[in-house]
C-alpha cells in the first residue's frame, strides 16, 4: 500500500510544495522538510500555527491555505519549542530549544538571538510564553525573559534562582495582581507591580500541599489556578513513565484537582492522577484545555467537560503534546505523529501538514531527473533515531511526496539504507534494509521483497543463535546493462549479488580474495563506467571486483581488498564513509581524516603497485594541507562541472574545483538554510543544478550554477530573460553543450562579457569587462561547443 502525503481535497495548499522550479534562480533554496512532527499549537489572526521540529506552517481558517515558514523562509533556526500568539500585536512568537526567538508580524520576521549569543551556562529552552497586553513573558531555562512586542526589543531578564542564579522556568501566568512562575524547584512569585522584579529576593516560594520539585505548567483561568507538578524520580528509582499531578488554587488555597488521568471527574472524591501531562492552556472565552499523554479534555469555567477526545478517527491512540480551543468550539492539537489535527468531538479528527517526507530522516537518497527518493534508515541508529521504525521510503515525484510502505506487514521493511533508481525509468527503484533484504518499487507501489527465500541474498551467521534473522542490504547499484546489485554483510564472503535482468539471481564468493575480512560488514556499493564494482568494509578497507558483464565468480585477478598497505591502496584511514566516481572516471573516497582519490582505478587490477590513491592538497590561510583534513567526510556527489560537493559531519557541505584543490563554497548552518551541520547524504538533479543536502534534521536544495552538458544547443535558453531594472542576480545561459565557450555581444557585435560554461550552463552577472553594469538593451549570446564542431545564438533583453 501507499500512502500520498497530501491533504483533503478540501484543502488548497500554497507555497508549499516545492514546484518544478525549472526557472527558480541560481543561489535560491528550496524546502524538502518533514512537518509532520506537531509540537505546539496556537490560534490568533484568522491562522491556526502549528510549531513542528523543522518550522512553523499555517492552517488558513478562511480559504483553509497551509502556509510553511522554515530556515528557507526566513526562520533563523530549527528545533521550534513553542509558538504564541499575541493577538494586542498580532505577533507570533516563536521559541528554540537554543534559547533563539523569532516574531513574525505581518510576514515579517525579526530575530532577537540575545539569549542564543549570550555566555551563559545551562540550558537556554523556550518553555511557554505568557502574554500581558504588548509585554511578552518567555520562561525559559535562564528564567523569565521580558519583551516588548510593539518595539520588537527584549527589556530584560529575571534570574530568580538562589543568589540570582539561572532557574528554569517552564511557565508564568498572571493572576490577582501576582506573576506566578512554574520552575524546577517549586513554584515562585512576586507581585505583578514590583518595580524591580529582577531582583531575585523580590521572589518567593509559594506554600504548597506537595513538595518542593519540578512543575511544568501554570495557569489561571477566571478565578483559579492552575498547576502541574511533576514527579520525576531519579537515581536508583527509575520511573516508567512521567507522572503529573494537578492542583487548583481557588479562594486563597491549593487543593488536589479532581481530573483524572482519563479525562473524568472523580464521582467518589478519589483524586487520580494525570499521568504525563503535555500542556494546560486557557483561551479567552474561558475554556481549559488540558493535553495528556492519551487523551485532550477542554472543560468550561464551571469545571464541567466540554470535550473528551480520547482517539481520532483515522488513529486510536491521541498522542497531542499541545492544544488549544477556539471560538468556533475547535480543537486543535499538535502531535507528533500527524501534524495539526483538528476535531469538534470525541471521535472526530483530521490532520493537516504540508506536503513533505515522511520523515527527516535522510541517510540515503537517490534522484533521477526530477524524482527523488530518501531512505531513512542507517546501519546503525546514529545518525537516525527513527531507523528501526518502519517509516517505508519517501518518493518525490510531479510535485507530491509518497510514502511507500507495506501497511499489511509493518515489520517487513526496517532500517532502508540505500537506494537505486532503474536508469530506464525514475518510477522503478529498488531499496536494501539493514534487517529484512531488499524491496522493490513501481509506480509508487511495492512490488516485490527478496530474502533468503526468493533471492541469493542470505541472513547475517550467528553460530549460537541458529534462528537469527537479519538480512543486511547495505549497497544497491544498477550497471549499464540493466542488471541490479547488491551487498549482503556477514554471509561467509558472499558480500555480493546480482539480480540480472531475466530476473536471476546469483551470490559472488571472495573467500579466495587476500586480506578480505571473513563475514564482514559491507555497506555502499557503486557501479562504474567500466562496470567495476566499489564496496565499502567500514573500518577495513574497499573490495573492488570486475566481471566484464560475464558475472564471473571472484578471483584473485578480477578482485582486490583495498587497504592502508603500500602497494594495496595506502588508504589513510580503515574508517571509510563514502566513495563516488567522477566524469573522468576517477574515484574519490571519503574518510574520516581526509579524501582521497584513484584516478586510474582500473589499474587495480593489475596487481600490486603503481595505483595507490592519491592526496590532494589545498592552500588553506597561506597552509597547504590534505582535502578534508581532519574532517569526517560523510557524502560526495559530482556536479555538472564535474565539481565536488563534500558533506561531513559537523562542517556542512564544501564545493570543491574539478580537481579539488580550490574550495568554491562553504555552507552551514550558520551562513545558510542548512538544518544542520550533519550532512548524511548528497544528492544532484544534473538538468537543473538542483543540490539536494540530506542532514539529520531533513532535506533542503540550493539551486547551483552548474549543469549536465547538453549533446546540442537545441533547447538554448535565458533566465530571467528580460532581465528586469534593479535585477542583480546571475544570468543563466542553459542546456549548453559541456563546456561551451560563449560570449555575449550587442546586436552591434560588440563583444561585452566572455566566460566558459560549468558543464552545461553559463553564468553573466550582467557586466561588462570593465566590471559596469550593460546598458538596455537586446544582447546576443554566441555558443560554440568546445571541438568547434557545434554553435549557437541566443538573445536575451536586458533592462537596466
Amino acid at each position: 500500500a501507499v500512502l500520498q502525503e497530501n491533504l483533503a481535497l478540501s484543502v488548497f495548499i500554497v507555497n508549499m510544495v516545492p514546484g518544478k522550479a525549472q526557472n527558480l534562480p541560481l543561489g535560491q533554496w528550496q524546502d524538502f522538510l518533514s512537518y509532520r512532527q506537531g509540537l505546539a499549537v496556537c490560534e490568533g489572526g484568522g491562522n491556526v500555527y502549528c510549531c513542528t521540529s523543522s518550522g512553523v506552517f499555517t492552517y488558513n481558517l478562511s480559504d483553509n491555505s497551509l502556509q510553511r515558514y522554515s530556515k528557507v523562509s526566513g526562520l533563523s533556526d530549527i528545533g521550534c519549542t513553542v509558538a504564541r500568539y499575541n493577538t494586542f500585536t498580532n505577533t507570533l512568537v516563536i521559541g528554540y530549544s537554543n534559547g533563539n526567538i523569532d516574531l513574525l508580524n505581518n510576514n515579517q520576521i525579526i530575530n532577537l538571538p540575545d539569549l542564543k549569543n549570550s555566555p551563559a551556562e545551562g540550558a537556554k529552552t523556550i518553555n511557554n510564553i505568557y502574554f500581558n497586553n504588548n509585554l511578552a513573558y518567555v520562561s525559559c531555562g535562564q528564567g523569565i525573559m521580558v519583551i516588548d512586542l510593539t518595539q520588537n526589543i527584549i527589556l530584560s531578564l529575571y534570574k530568580i534562582g538562589n543568589r540570582g542564579t539561572a532557574l528554569n522556568v517552564y511557565s508564568i501566568t498572571i493572576f490577582n495582581d501576582t506573576i506566578f512562575a512554574a520552575t524546577e524547584n517549586g513554584i515562585y512569585k512576586t507581585a505583578a507591580s514590583d518595580p524591580d522584579p529582577q531582583n531575585y529576593q523580590d521572589w518567593k516560594i509559594v506554600s504548597h500541599p506537595a513538595p518542593v520539585g519540578v512543575y511544568n505548567a501554570i495557569v489561571s483561568c477566571g478565578n483559579k489556578m492552575y498547576a502541574s507538578f511533576s514527579m520525576r524520580l531519579t537515581g536508583n528509582n527509575l520511573a516508567a513513565f512521567k507522572q503529573d499531578t494537578l492542583y487548583v488554587y481557588n479562594s486563597g488555597k491549593w487543593s488536589l484537582d479532581t481530573i483524572t488521568h482519563n479525562g473524568h471527574h472523580d464521582t467518589d472524591g478519589i483524586h487520580e492522577n494525570m499521568l504525563s501531562l503535555q500542556s494546560i492552556t486557557f483561551n479567552d472565552t474561558s475554556y481549559l484545555t488540558y493535553c495528556g499523554a492519551s487523551n485532550v479534555v477542554v472543560l468550561d469555567n464551571f469545571g464541567d467537560t466540554a470535550v473528551h477526545l480520547f482517539s481520532y478517527n483515522f488513529s486510536n491512540n491521541v498522542n497531542a503534546v499541545d492544544a488549544v480551543f477556539d471560538n468556533t468550539k475547535h480543537l486543535w492539537m499538535a502531535d507528533p505523529n500527524y501534524g495539526l489535527v483538528k476535531a469538534s468531538n470525541s471521535f472526530d479528527g483530521e490532520n493537516f501538514y504540508p506536503s513533505g517526507p515522511f520523515s527527516n530522516s535522510a541517510f540515503a537518497m537517490a534522484i533521477q531527473g526530477s524524482t527523488i527518493y530518501l531512505a531513512p534508515g542507517a546501519y546503525d541508529n546514529s545518525y537516525a533515531p527513527e531507523s528501526i521504525t518502519n517509516i517505508g521510503i519517501s518518493e518525490y515525484f510531479d510535485n507530491f511526496w509518497y510514502r511507500l510502505i507495506d501497511d499489511a506487514s509493518p515489520d517487513t521493511i526496517q532500517n532502508l539504507c540505500c537506494v537505486a533508481i532503474d536508469p530506464k525509468n525514475s518510477a522503478h527503484a529498488f531499496a536494501g534494509s539493514w534487517n529484512n533484504g531488499l524491496v522493490e518499487y513501481y509506480n509508487d507501489s511495492i512490488v516485490n521483497f527478496f530474502n533468503g527465500s526468493n533471492s541469493s541474498l542470505r541472513s547475517l551467521i550467528d553460530a549460537q543463535i541458529p534462528t537469527y534473522y537479519s538480512l543486511r542490504v547495505g549497497g544497491v547499484a544498477f550497471d549499464s546493462s540493466e542488471n541490479l546489485w547488491a551487498t549482503n554483510s556477514g554471509v561467509d564472503s558472499k558480500y555480493l549479488s546480482v539480480k540480472q535482468r531475466n530476473g536471476t539471481w546469483q551470490s559472488m564468493d571472495f573467500s579466495d580474495i587476500p586480506n578480505i575480512p571473513i563475514d564482514g560488514i559491507v555497506t555502499t556499493l557503486i557501479v562504474t563506467h567500466s562496470g567495476a564494482k566499489w564496496m565499502i568494509f567500514p573500518g577495513n578497507g574497499i573490495l573492488a571486483y570486475q566481471d566484464n558483464g560475464t558475472f564471473a565468480q571472484p578471483t584473485p585477478s578480477n578482485s582486490v581488498f583495498i587497504n592502508g598497505s603500500v602497494n594495496n591502496g595506502h588508504l589513510p584511514s580503515p574508517n571509510i564513509y563514502c566513495i563516488t566516481e567522477d566524469q573522468n572516471g576517477a574515484i574519490w573516497v571519503g574518510t574520516d581524516l581526509q579524501v582521497v582519490v584513484f584516478y586510474s582505478p582500473d589499474n587495480v587490477f593489475n596487481g600490486p603497485g603503481g595505483w595507490d590513491a592519491q592526496n590532494i592538497y589545498v592552500q588553506q590561510t597561506g597552509y597547504t594541507q590534505y582535502l578534508m583534513q581532519n574532517q569526517f567526510t560523510t557524502a560526495i556527489a559530482v556536479d555538472g562541472a564535474n565539481r565536488k560537493w563534500i558533506g561531513t559531519l559537523g562542517g556542512g557541505v564544501f564545493l570543491m574545483s574539478a580537481d579539488g584543490t580550490q574550495q568554491i563554497l562553504n555552507f552551514t548552518s550558520a551562513n545558510s538554510p542548512l538544518p544542520s551541520n550533519n550532512i548524511l547524504s548528497i544528492g544532484i538533479n544534473q538538468i537543473t543544478g538542483d543540490v539536494f543536502l540530506g542532514t539529520d534534521q531533513g532535506v533542503v536544495s540550493y539551486r547551483g550554477e552548474a549543469s549536465l552538458g547538453a549533446t546540442g544547443f537545441s533547447n538554448l535558453y535565458a533566465y530571467p530573460d528580460p532581465v528586469p531594472h534593479g535585477y542583480s542576480g546571475p544570468i543563466a545561459i542553459n542546456n549548453l553543450v559541456a563546456n561551451s565557450d560563449i560570449k555575449i555581444a550587442t546586436v552591434s557585435g560588440e563583444v561585452v562579457y566572455h566566460t566558459v560554461a560549468l558543464g552545461g550552463r553559463a553564468i553573466w552577472n550582467g557586466t561588462n569587462f570593465s566590471g559596469e553594469r550593460v546598458q538596455t538593451g537586446v544582447y546576443l549570446v554566441f555558443c560554440t561547443s568546445p571541438d568547434g564542431t557545434q554553435s549557437a545564438v541566443t538573445k536575451l533583453l536586458f533592462v537596466n
